[in-house]
């Protein structure tokens, strides 16, 4: 019998909560011989072996910064900023001590171990950009800091990428235009599984949102609308505390609206999600289109919601806004503002809301 092929799949996070690293995984071992490294714990499925290595937790301080702005002078100390974390170089260790004839590196942070561990080895690399990095933070002045600091490390390291994917077109445009890197498209779409259709509750509208709790998400604004919905309308958060400060923000601002219209539920598991929310009416999502990786997202909420049947309601970002309309799935708020997605939310009738219901179903079919 003919051996199988050995991929490692690589991933700076926390395995268990990476839903698209999950998805990854649940492939690979179909096909190949799987090791994967990365945090946390996770018990890792037959056929697959499990290398963790620890997450190196560092707050924002006064000598990164000054590293990542001397780096634009002698760029030897990006490589330093770099590098300085243990699981890089413990990552690294793994890979030379095994041998792969594929490495799966997801993020641009894994592309530094994964570039050097492939090199004159003839194992492939395959790169998988879940971001546009260079426009990914939680604040404007964190991205003109950050961004010459990403660059350096693609350029240097992308020549050895065999193969690119990415999450949405506009992003995979984005690459090939300032970079002259192709990339296949795989969405962060949930494997199908069937959902239950549940009527709305015309007196009783329930809205969830999903995913990390991170500043730039305006869910504080989700919930500073609420008294300005019909007091038909209720919002189910259900929130991974990524950010511990800005989590209890939200808490407290839920608190404060009364539990009568805000819900913080639990954190679920990934692969239970869309189970979690079938129960809910309408998937929102306040994004703004402030940089460019914010306006070509195609979040895996939003596919999480079309697969639990719900409808959506999201502003007017061309690839979600593509998607929602093509499918007749939700609405699209004329602007970025939670005063106008309020305003289409208080227009909608039951009915515009079962059809959009059901069209989800529809749609995860396909």
């Amino acid at each position: 019998m003919k051996n199988k092929k050995k991929v490692c799949i690589l991933v700076f996070a926390k395995v268990a909560l990476d839903a698209r690293v999950m998805r990854q995984i649940e492939y690979a071992r179909k096909n190949y011989e799987v090791d994967v490294i990365g945090h946390g714990d996770w018990e890792a499925p037959a056929g697959v072996r499990y290398h963790p290595v620890p997450q190196t937790i560092r707050k924002a301080s006064l000598f990164s910064l000054a590293l990542l702005l001397v780096g634009n002078v002698y760029p030897a100390a990006w490589e330093y900023y770099y590098w300085r974390r243990k699981e890089y170089t413990q990552a690294l260790e793994i890979l030379r001590n095994g041998t792969y004839d594929l490495i799966h590196a997801n993020d641009i942070y894994a592309l530094p171990v994964a570039s050097k561990a492939v090199d004159g080895s003839g194992t492939r690399l395959l790169f998988d950009a879940h971001e546009f990095y260079f426009e990914q933070g939680e604040s404007a002045q964190m991205i003109r800091v950050r961004k010459p600091y990403l660059k350096d490390l693609f350029n240097k390291y992308r020549s050895h990428i065999d193969r690119m994917v990415t999450v949405s077109e506009g992003i995979a445009a984005l690459y090939q235009s300032q970079f002259n890197m192709a990339s296949e498209l795989i969405l962060n779409a949930p494997f199908y599984v069937e959902h239950p259709y549940h009527p709305v509750d015309p007196a009783r509208i329930q809205l969830v949102n999903q995913g990390a709790a991170i500043p730039g998400r305006r869910i504080e604004e989700l919930i500073a609308m609420m008294p300005y919905l019909h007091e038909r309308f209720h919002l189910n958060l259900l929130l991974k505390p990524s950010n511990k400060d800005y989590y209890e923000l939200l808490r407290r601002k839920a608190r404060q609206t009364g539990p009568d219209r805000v819900t913080i539920h639990d954190q679920v598991p990934p692969n239970t999600i869309t189970h979690a929310i079938n129960k809910f009416d309408i998937g929102i999502h306040l994004l703004d289109a402030d940089n460019l990786n914010h306006y070509y997202a195609l979040p895996k909420k939003l596919f999480d919601y079309i697969m639990a049947g719900l409808a959506s309601a999201i502003t007017p970002l061309p690839e979600m806004r593509s998607i929602v309309e093509r499918g007749q799935v939700g609405v699209v708020s004329p602007d970025h503002s939670w005063q106008s997605m309020a305003k289409i939310l208080n227009s909608l009738t039951a009915e515009q809301i079962n059809t959009f219901k059901r069209n989800s179903l529809e749609l995860a079919r396909t």
